[in-house]
């Protein structure tokens, strides 16, 4: 809960106890003529209840700041043992119904947080719908760490890949924590820097400012020449002005240069020579395919234009006439509608739009994909104009 949050209570909770109260307008005067007159001023003592009343509130203040949850105090307590329970033996439930979804949703906002109205979770509950386990955890911890996973700190991204695993998620989990042998994450940073500026010449800060972003990592490394995992530290120095990384710095706990790359390395090139580079590319700028915007697939024909497909999808991928809906269309919105009700399929929890060419027809494809009794359906639509 918020300071003004709490501040407001702790306001309610006294005006409710204390409201009887008055002010003395004339106690100034009275302590004025006691100074002329030398009398004493007759001291009253507080009522026994009145004692009780402020002892009560200062309880009820107390607990109820105990009581406060944070987002990720939400996933441990409450997120994580919902995703367990879905579980039946060794059978992993990946999907939270709509009732388990509104009580996450309610326990955030009692305790003073909300998830963004634009996501796709909040889209799914209010159409009555679940969501996926991974991505509502994941957007609870954005609401508490930050929107950008690589700039948590080696702290939250070990304890995110935690919690990740204690509900079946899949993955590597290599992040760990540094012990009291290695270098804390500060000291790890400027080792970082050091290196950077006697391998390139560069002076870089060891913490980020307003020009530089400094991204932590600590995770063990496969070494396939020795089929190890040495622990290994990485630091992206990010460049706020380009928004991209230009030097990845990557040494062993005991501060030996493992790796370094320099500018240039992440730069995404303009144009896809194969369909494979071309989807990444788009994920790497959008996401998966079911979040691709509308106006992504017209992009997506762009980049894959002159490229040899090698497969009956890719062909069918560039020429798929993918454009922007012509102007006077209806709204998705609307398209996904129509064929959600043709469909009448319960338990739909994701759906887009891409709008395409049949000859020289513009039409919506609408994809819904639905889910029950861990089978997941995917039905099409075609929308004519």
């Amino acid at each position: 809960m918020k300071d003004e949050q709490i501040r407001a209570q702790i306001h309610q909770t006294i005006d409710h106890h204390a409201g009887h109260l008055r002010t003395n307008p004339f106690l100034a005067q009275q302590i004025m003529n006691q100074e002329r007159t030398g009398e004493p001023i007759v001291k009253k003592r507080l009522s026994v209840g009145l004692v009780l009343a402020i002892v009560l509130m200062l309880v009820a203040v107390t607990a109820l700041a105990v009581a406060l949850l944070s987002p990720k105090e939400v996933v441990e307590q409450v997120a994580v043992p919902m995703a367990k329970e879905n579980d039946e033996g060794e059978v992993r439930q990946e999907y939270y119904s709509h009732e388990q979804l509104a009580q996450l949703i309610q326990t955030l906002g009692e305790n003073g947080f909300t998830l963004d109205e634009n996501t796709t979770i909040i889209q799914a509950f209010r159409s009555g719908q679940g969501y996926w386990e991974d991505e509502v955890l994941y957007e609870i911890c954005r609401e508490a760490f930050g929107s950008n996973f690589d700039a948590w700190s080696i702290e939250q991204k070990y304890w995110y890949e935690t919690i990740s695993a204690e509900i079946g998620l899949p993955g590597e989990h290599a992040y760990r924590l540094p012990d009291e042998t290695d270098m804390t994450e500060q000291e790890a940073a400027q080792h970082a820097a050091d290196l950077l500026k006697d391998a390139c010449g560069v002076d870089l800060p060891g913490v980020s400012n307003n020009e530089w972003l400094i991204l932590p990592y600590f995770y063990d490394e496969w070494d396939t020449e020795f089929d190890q995992r040495p622990a290994v530290w990485e630091f992206w120095f990010v460049n706020r002005v380009s928004g991209t990384p230009e030097y990845i710095v990557r040494f062993l706990r005991n501060g030996e240069l493992y790796d370094m790359e320099e500018a240039g390395f992440h730069n995404a090139p303009e144009t896809a020579d194969t369909f494979s580079t071309a989807d990444r590319l788009m994920g790497d700028k959008y996401g998966s395919m079911a979040d691709w915007p509308i106006a992504a697939w017209p992009e997506f024909a762009r980049m894959i234009a002159g490229i040899t497909p090698e497969r009956k999808s890719e062909w069918c991928y560039q020429h798929a006439g993918y454009r922007l809906p012509p102007e006077g269309s209806i709204p998705s919105e609307a398209a996904i509608h129509i064929v959600d009700e043709a469909a009448q399929v319960n338990d739909r929890f994701k759906a887009f739009v891409i709008c395409c060419t049949d000859g020289e027809t513009p039409i919506y494809k609408v994809n819904l994909s639905y889910y029950n009794n861990l089978w997941f359906f995917l039905f099409h639509g075609c929308l004519r104009y």
